[in-house]
């Protein structure tokens, strides 16, 4: 039927022809291994399964199919990345200005006229179109921008509700039904400055906001997690007063993760697949391809806040994600280079939101235990004295990652731990 390359590209195949409509259907799936050097390499992929100083090496390194396989029909004339946006908040975000897109394929050897039907609620918000399509071609199906009147934003966890709306979308052919899809979307409009001293500050409905948050690595080590189990893992997130979670390194796959961060009000730092700048890529114009279909896939989320281009360092230099991200984005959020604070080693970044090219970030660390006070009144790992500190940062400011030793619960503690070495503390701890 086809390939993939890249956890991200969604694969679609006409087996009309192919499937055994009174019978079991089999799909045969060739894997490929990827190579010794993984990290950046072989991108995209989950890196935290080559191992890292918080995992070990997972065999097989998570290899194989990463969603849903299943079969949908539909007639010749089908529906392409739908997305929605909110273009502007007014009338003490009282009023929203929507604007709707979405791709038309005619896969037929004939011309096809196409009537367009969408639905939005709660409100009963309606929206038409007639599209004469000629055989095998595609057309962008854009109407005019529209006003919603008390619109019920969505807003992150502890300042307000993460109010949500559907929208159903039909293609209509010769007063048949050729496809259809429905999918929800929040009503929010994101904006980014730094403040006087530098430090990054993100505003929802303009209201500038206290992030508190972590990092994902990965779902699970084996990536057991599927659908509702994510429920109490951002839910978890939310009872915790976080409204904010890193993917980091890109190592989420699943739509359902970003179902509940939709619906509890998790905001989500969204990176892409690079760790600093150690090796290359094997394959850029795949990655790209790659980039490209995590944007569509992801921008109608009212969760996803940033998008990042790289861990701790920046993209390579030929590698433009910033216009990759505005082209597929449309400069609705802001792209952040790296995830400590180095956008200005990005060559021709663009300044967005009026930011300054310094990302505003302070770095990343510590990861071990600290006293208390010193997140507080200390200064950062890399800082000498406050003089020589970088005072755009504002020393700790905004970090996008620190962490603490985590202690296991006292039955694995004692399996683990021969009984002479439990205490006092010694070398083996």
């Amino acid at each position: 039927m086809g390939g993939l390359k890249g956890f991200m590209i969604r694969g679609r195949y006409d087996v009309t022809k192919l499937v055994n409509k009174s019978g079991v259907n089999v799909v045969a799936v060739l894997l490929y291994p990827l190579g010794e050097n993984f990290n950046n390499l072989e991108m995209p992929s989950y890196m935290g399964a080559n191992g890292w100083d918080w995992t070990p090496p997972i065999p097989g390194r998570d290899m194989g199919i990463t969603d849903k396989v299943y079969l949908s029909a539909s007639e010749n004339v089908t529906i392409v990345d739908p997305w929605i946006r909110t273009r502007e908040l007014s009338n003490g975000n009282t009023s929203a200005k929507l604007s709707f897109t979405a791709g038309i394929k005619n896969h037929a050897d004939v011309a096809q006229n196409v009537v367009v039907a969408g639905v939005i609620n709660p409100g009963n918000i309606r929206f038409t179109g007639n599209i004469p399509l000629a055989a095998k071609e595609f057309k962008t199906f854009a109407p005019a921008d529209f006003v919603m009147n008390n619109a019920k934003l969505w807003w992150p966890n502890g300042y307000g509700e993460p109010n949500l709306y559907s929208i159903k979308l039909t293609y209509d052919v010769g007063g048949k039904l050729s496809d259809s899809t429905s999918f929800k979307f929040g009503i929010r409009k994101y904006d980014y400055k730094n403040d006087k001293n530098g430090v990054f500050n993100l505003y929802i409905n303009g209201t500038r906001i206290y992030v508190k948050g972590g990092n994902w690595g990965m779902s699970d080590f084996m990536l057991k997690v599927r659908v509702e189990d994510y429920d109490a893992r951002i839910r978890f997130h939310k009872e915790m007063n976080m409204n904010m979670i890193r993917t980091w390194i890109g190592c989420v796959t699943d739509e359902e993760f970003y179902d509940y961060c939709d619906k509890y009000g998790i905001m989500v730092w969204e990176d892409y697949w690079l760790n600093n700048r150690f090796t290359f890529l094997n394959d850029e114009k795949m990655f790209l391809a790659n980039v490209s279909e995590k944007l569509k896939r992801l921008r109608n989320r009212a969760s996803i806040a940033v998008w990042c281009g790289a861990n701790e360092n920046v993209p390579f230099q030929d590698l433009n994600l910033q216009d990759s991200t505005l082209k597929y984005d449309g400069g609705d959020r802001l792209y952040q280079s790296s995830s400590s604070n180095q956008n200005n080693l990005t060559p021709n970044i663009k300044m967005q939101f009026g930011m300054p090219k310094q990302g505003g970030l302070s770095g990343s660390g510590p990861w071990n235990n600290e006293n208390p006070s010193t997140y507080f009144t200390g200064l950062p790992r890399g800082t000498k004295k406050p003089g020589e500190a970088p005072e755009y940062v504002g020393y700790w400011g905004f970090r996008s990652e620190i962490g603490a030793v985590s202690f296991p619960n006292v039955e694995s503690f004692k399996k683990f731990m021969p009984k002479e070495d439990w205490w006092p503390r010694n070398e083996m701890w």
